[in-house]
């Protein structure tokens, strides 16, 4: 499902823990317990926060009961960035 698209930023929030994966390897990048950042795309890949990664994608993954805010609006799952 297409959330967002052509957007120059984004405020994601998680509450509680979290993984960041690097698409489309799947190497943990981040983890952690609460993230609040926005996340912008940048020359050669993406930065959330003070992270920047070069890379495709990045795929966030809250713990299996929590759920992740782009911006006001909540969602269910994980959420692939590209």
């Amino acid at each position: 499902m297409l959330v967002a698209q052509s957007r120059k930023a984004i405020r994601i929030s998680v509450q509680g823990p979290y993984r960041v994966r690097i698409l489309p390897t799947l190497q943990t990048a981040k983890e952690g317990t609460g993230l609040t950042a926005v996340l912008l795309p940048v020359a050669r890949g993406f930065k959330l926060g003070a992270d920047a990664w070069a890379c495709q994608g990045l795929r966030i993954e809250p713990a299996e009961d929590r759920d992740l805010y782009l911006d006001n609006s909540r969602f269910r799952g994980v959420m692939s960035i590209f």
